[in-house]
């Protein structure tokens, strides 16, 4: 049959609708063909036109022959039921086997056996129903005798057996706990529930044909046209070819209608998209594979409150067409839709798809989060702590973060808990950054297991536990976090709460880089530079301290500007050297500081710079590094570039030694050398 179907494609609709006609047409004269012979004189007296008055009477003994007079007997039960579950099994096979609709439009499609079943428990009560309220009409019919009133009594009980299927199907969805389905959902084949409401409508569709040949024959008959094809004689082909002339014009109107083209919906669907666009637009966007017309179904979809199809349709639209996510999440917004006020500012946040406009990404934030989005109070509380977003308020950050971590999102829990940890806008409270970084990290969220792990490997406001550390870094890093990743190599690569193993530092740390840690980039780079566990490469040390460098890490800068010192992997530059080294140094990295304060203070062509050596050494010292203080003891003591002071010399010695600078404590002991 499939390929019988594939053969018309292309046909004119005016030829396919005669191919089908023709078909009924040979089939129902075949089938009249075997009528017993009271029934063939009975059928030749219907067309003739003497039963044009009583046609509903003649419906009536027809349909009690085939169900029997009691509508509460077993005999009529039990035939309605096996009349319901062969309407599916036809309709269904007609749909699906012959004309493939509900695999290409149903967006919940079931294999037969489940069609079968379901059919069973939803069509059996409202189809007995049915056929008992369509025989209690028709009996209407013995006093009405106008056609107009004849086509309110049908449309009648066409209302009244779909208002039976359709509380079933809602029933069954509510029992079985699905959603509810719209009426235009099931009516346009949306679903496959169609199949049980359509075949429904057996005694209904029986009673309109029974009512429109009645009409065929009487005004066929004043015509005189029964004359012609010998109706009294040959009831049969008549017969025959009534049918197919009501097969040929229902599918010439039909048809064009419900052809699928190129692009995969059809103009009803349009149409339907039009008048019911919460219902039906969504499908339509579905089924359909124009770009354009999709984003168009989509947007009406949007304005008819079906909004969380807009979010969903402007994630999968962000990375290739970001303007278009911009508009649906713009008309979800509108609709009242929460997540997509908070995914709008995100765009307006992060310049993706529109202008950067913080401004706008507050509103939309505080749209979201007004909603009972927590991830739009998360955002909201970014842009009050920032350096590059709203007005900086610690107050209103730490007020929107709560919302966040309270609404149960884990990064505002997170983010919430470093503020307290970094006391900013209130005083330091580590018991309560750490629970908050528990909750963050219990919830899934990477960074908040990272900064707990920063927590137990400092043992800032927790016991010091390393091993902990590490299985927290290692959470977060499995979780998604680089820094995760880059910090568990660390301990590796220092042998801190497991035993030292450079290969598995460089292999966090290449994982940690490769996911953005600037950190990871430049200690993978001293693996390299130093040859630790691997074999030395001044080249990719160089590569992997730019990374680290160019994503924000001083460090990185710092090694950098080492290697173009001593032109190690690269071409000698001492200006290149210097510059790298004076941007680690103002990014806080001490030893950054102290290294270039030693490369302005060692030169021996007299132009040594021990102001500014002072300065960095201080820097230095003050930073932390103990060979800033041992530097800055040596300049006291020589009188470079400062008045000689020995005590304060000795001081700084100390200082430096007692931090494990070596060349510092040697100059407590014996004489002053040039520092190294």
């Amino acid at each position: 049959m499939k390929e019988i179907i594939a053969l018309t494609e292309g046909w004119p609709n005016w030829a396919y609708a005669l191919a089908v006609a023709a078909a009924i047409y040979g089939l129902t004269k075949k089938f009249c063909e075997h009528l017993r012979e009271d029934v063939d004189v009975a059928l030749s007296h219907y067309l003739q036109g003497d039963y044009a008055e009583t046609w509903a009477q003649q419906f009536g003994a027809l349909f009690d022959y085939f169900f029997g007079p009691d509508p509460f007997s077993r005999r009529r039960l039990l035939r309605s039921a096996a009349a319901s579950i062969l309407m599916v099994v036809v309709l269904y096979t007609v749909l699906e086997g012959f004309l493939g609709l509900i695999r290409v439009r149903a967006s919940d499609t079931m294999p037969v056996w489940q069609v079968l079943a379901i059919g069973a428990v939803i069509n059996i009560i409202p189809d007995w129903l049915s056929l008992w309220q369509t025989r209690w009409l028709l009996r209407m019919f013995e006093q009405v005798r106008r056609i107009w009133a004849q086509f309110l009594v049908l449309i009648v009980d066409a209302i009244v057996t779909g208002i039976l299927i359709y509380a079933a199907i809602q029933g069954f969805r509510w029992a079985t706990a699905q959603p509810p389905l719209a009426v235009v959902e099931i009516a346009a084949l949306f679903s496959i529930y169609a199949v049980f409401f359509y075949s429904t409508f057996l005694t209904s569709l029986l009673a309109w044909l029974f009512w429109i040949t009645s009409g065929l024959s009487k005004l066929f008959n004043r015509l005189h046209l029964n004359d012609l094809l010998e109706a009294q004689k040959k009831p049969g082909p008549t017969l025959a070819l009534y049918l197919g002339l009501l097969t040929f014009l229902g599918v010439l109107s039909v048809k064009p209608l419900i052809t699928l083209p190129e692009d995969g919906h059809t103009t009803v669907d349009s149409l339907l998209c039009t008048h019911f666009p919460a219902s039906a637009c969504t499908h339509a966007a579905r089924l359909t594979t124009d770009e354009e017309a999709k984003l168009a179904f989509l947007t009406k979809a949007c304005d008819g409150g079906v909004t969380a199809e807009c979010v969903a349709a402007g994630l999968e639209r962000l990375e290739n067409r970001p303007t278009e996510a911009a508009s649906l999440w713009q008309k979800g917004c509108e609709a009242g839709n929460a997540l997509a006020c908070t995914s709008l500012g995100v765009l307006y946040h992060q310049e993706i798809g529109v202008a950067l406009d913080l401004a706008k990404a507050g509103q939309f934030y505080r749209r979201g989060c007004s909603g009972g989005d927590a991830g739009g109070c998360s955002n909201l509380a970014t842009l009050y702590v920032g350096d590059k977003g709203l007005e900086r308020d610690h107050s209103k950050a730490r007020a929107f973060f709560q919302l966040a971590c309270d609404g149960g999102n884990a990064s505002g829990c997170g983010n919430l808990g470093r503020i307290y940890d970094r006391g900013m806008g209130v005083d330091r409270d580590m018991e309560k950054a750490r629970q908050l970084y528990e909750i963050s990290c219990t919830s899934g969220h990477a960074a908040g297991c990272v900064s707990l792990g920063i927590l137990f490997e400092s043992g800032d406001g927790v016991p010091q536990n390393p091993q902990e550390a590490g299985r927290l870094y290692k959470t977060g890093c499995a979780a998604g976090s680089a820094d995760g990743c880059g910090n568990l190599g660390l301990l590796y690569a220092k042998g801190v709460g497991h035993e030292q193993n450079f290969e598995t530092a460089r292999q966090f740390f290449d994982k940690g880089c490769d996911g953005g840690s600037a950190n990871a980039c430049s200690n993978l780079g001293k693996i390299y530079k130093d040859g630790l566990g691997v074999e030395s490469d001044p080249r990719l040390a160089q590569q992997f301290f730019a990374r680290g460098c160019d994503a924000g890490d001083p460090k990185g800068c710092s090694h950098l500007g080492l290697l173009y010192d001593t032109g190690s992997g690269v071409p000698k530059d001492p200006e290149k050297a210097r510059t790298l080294l004076r941007k680690g140094c103002d990014g806080g990295d001490a030893e950054g500081c102290t290294k270039l304060g030693v490369i302005l203070t060692a030169t021996t062509d007299g132009a040594a710079d021990y102001e500014t050596g002072q300065e960095l050494f201080r820097m230095g010292c003050d930073g932390g590094d103990a060979a800033g203080c041992g530097f800055l003891g040596w300049l006291h003591g020589n009188a470079l570039g400062v008045t000689l002071n020995p005590q304060l010399a000795e001081d700084f010695y100390r200082q430096g030694c007692g931090m494990g600078h070596e060349w510092s404590c040697a100059q407590l002991t014996g004489p002053e050398t040039l520092p190294e």
